[in-house]
Formats: structure tokens, sequence, C-alpha cells
């Protein structure tokens, strides 16, 4: 039971270390969160979130074999539930900033703060329990910064510095057609008659947020035939997106307009979302007989 218990004393100092290194990172993050941007700020809470999230499973290495009042199952659970607690922290600051984020269970920052407050005071009151085991073992105690912080309140402060709030904007980058056009003036395409135009939108999403776009390209014929093909899309931060296979089958010799339209969020300055060309569709020529 001495090894046992001594065994157990260091894997718990090396979790339990990890976890106040989380603890304290997480804490100095928040507070200092107003001085950096919001590429900035996302990268350090995600790195910070990778590392919580493979808190469960080596605090599953604890639970084995028992020992003394069951300390290293509690110690377990506690390290879970502080996890789970982190990462609540994490997401809740991205949702109040509209930082990307990945999906996960849900957990109001009132009770993330309850679960570190709670979990803090009763594994402190176990170290000693291994004292006057064999082996003597004094178990390192929790720290507990995140849980005395006001996170709403420093969330708050972060929304309204400038370099963190969220400027949604979209651009349209690139259009591409095939079949590829004839040689033209700007603002025009001149196609050959025999094939679907196939028409293909890159829209870029200037803001550092996950941004809803949607294309919709419209073919108004000199007839006043109207074609519509919209397609839909969430946007990375930063991230381009190509909008392909928006297809038409204009007629041979037809002249019509295409307006292609991005919505979802104003245009980035000193871009568009609005393009429109004027469509020339070569008439179809057919090989004479002989």
């Amino acid at each position: 039971m001495r090894s046992e218990n001594l065994s157990f004393g260091a894997l718990s100092a090396v979790i339990i270390g990890e976890e106040n290194t989380i603890d304290s990172s997480l804490t100095a993050l928040l507070v200092r969160g107003a001085q950096f941007n919001r590429a900035q700020l996302s990268a350090q809470m995600t790195t910070l979130y990778d590392t919580v999230r493979v808190l469960p499973a080596q605090a599953s290495q604890l639970r084995n074999p028992v020992l003394h009042a069951d300390v290293n199952d509690k110690l377990a659970t506690f390290c879970q539930a502080r996890a789970r607690a982190y990462g609540a922290v994490l997401r809740n600051v991205a949702t109040t900033l509209s930082l990307p984020w990945p999906t996960g269970p849900t957990m109001s920052q009132r009770q993330a703060t309850i679960v570190l407050r709670t979990t803090t005071g009763q594994w402190n009151a176990l170290t000693s329990v291994l004292a006057h085991e064999p082996g003597h073992v004094t178990l390192t105690p929790f720290s507990d910064f995140t849980g005395l912080l006001d996170v709403q309140a420093l969330s708050e402060q972060m929304v309204r510095t400038p370099s963190l709030q969220l400027a949604r904007s979209l651009a349209i980058a690139a259009v591409s057609v095939s079949p590829a056009p004839f040689p033209s003036p700007p603002g025009t395409l001149e196609i050959v008659g025999t094939s679907p135009l196939v028409i293909g939108v890159s829209v870029l999403n200037g803001s550092f947020a996950d941004q809803p776009a949607t294309v919709t390209a419209t073919l108004v014929s000199s007839t006043g035939l109207t074609t519509t093909r919209r397609a839909s899309a969430t946007l990375g931060p930063r991230r381009a997106f190509a909008f392909s296979n928006l297809t038409f089958t204009p007629l041979s010799g037809e002249r019509a307009t295409l307006r292609i339209v991005v919505t979802g969020a104003p245009p980035t300055p000193h871009h568009t979302t609005v393009r429109t060309y004027r469509v020339n569709v070569a008439p179809g020529f057919t090989i004479p007989a002989g």
C-alpha cells in the first residue's frame, strides 16, 4: 500500500499541476484579454482548450487501484468536473465575443464558477487524508484563480474593446465562367452558345467570425425570362469559399444580364458584394452540307 500511495501522490501531483497551470493561464488570459485582437485571443483560447480536452482521460488513470477513503476516485471525478468547467468558461467567453468555437455541452458561467469553487474546497480538505497512511503522502491542492474571477464583467469589458469588436463583412473575391468567355471588355461575357453557362463565385469573409453567406445569381434575358440560382454556406474566420456550379442554359444568340449578389453581411471596405455582366451568347453555327 505504501508504494501505491506514493505512486498516486506522484501521478496526482502531475495532473493537478496541469490543472493549476490551466487555472493560472486562463485567469491571466481573461484579465489581459482586452490587449489582444480577435485572432490573437482566439488562438490563445484554442490552445488552452486543447489542453483542457485531454484532462478527463488523464484523470481516469487515477481511479485504480482503490486507496484509502476512495481519495483517488474522488480526485478523478473532481478533475473531470473542473475540465468541463474550464471548457465552459472558454466557450462562454467565445460566445459572448462571437468567436468561432467547437460545438459541445453547455454550462452557464455561474455553474462553472460553482463547480470550480466547490471542487477546490472539497479536494483541498482531502489533501492530508494519506498523510498518516503508509508512505505519509501529502497531496497537492487545487488553485482557485478562475473561480474567483468575475468572468462576466471581464467578458463585457472585452466586448467594448475596439480590437475585439466584431465587424462583419463579405466580398466577392473572384468570379469564374465556364466555358471560358472570348476576349471582351470588362463587364461583358462573350460566350459560345453550345454549352451551359456555369458560374463560380469566390466569396471572402472579412471578419474573424463564422459568417453565413448566400450567393444569388440571376440571369435576365432580353425577352424578360429570368432564371435565378442560389447557394449558401458558412464561411470560417477570414476564409474564402468557392460557390460553384451555378448553372444556366442561355439560348444561342441570346442577350442577357447576369447579376451576382452576395448577402449576409455588409461589403468589406473597398470591395463589393455585387457584380453585373452583359452576357452575349454567340449564334449557333451549322456546318454546310457537302
